[in-house]
């Protein structure tokens, strides 16, 4: 895991408000997916709060959003779905693919190969204090 940035959610939150600036497009979409207990659902709450105008929706659940998509500046779907998942929905249904993508995980509960998954994410989130629900 040497050599990959892994960021706090509050860091993480940062750089998508920096990436979101170059962007240009709304609302910023961004996939969050991790396995569940890792924290997706508390990170997309702290987007709320730090976040203008954020919008939040799982991916099994995100067409209702989609619908409303355009009245959020972010737009962010949880999914324990890979990225490429959740941007075959953002494409079907908004017509364009996730803008950024998001790993969130646990140590304490798995140790995956950051290796494999870089270039799938743009963020990796180590959550070492998600609880199983």
């Amino acid at each position: 895991m040497k050599g990959i940035k892994q960021y706090t959610i509050d860091e993480a939150l940062d750089l998508i408000e920096a990436k979101s600036l170059q962007i240009g497009v709304k609302p910023v979409l961004v996939a969050a997916c991790g396995m569940p207990d890792f924290g997706k659902t508390f990170f997309q709450s702290k987007a709320m709060e730090k976040l203008p105008n954020t919008g939040i929706t799982a991916s099994h659940d995100a067409e209702q959003a989609y619908r409303y998509a355009d009245h959020f500046d972010y737009l962010f779907i949880h999914a324990v779905a890979s990225p490429q998942e959740v941007c075959e929905q953002t494409r079907r249904y908004l017509g364009r693919d996730t803008d950024i993508n998001v790993f969130i995980y646990n140590p304490n509960l798995f140790s995956p190969d950051l290796e494999t998954i870089t270039g799938e994410y743009d963020i990796v989130i180590l959550n070492p204090d998600s609880k199983v629900k």
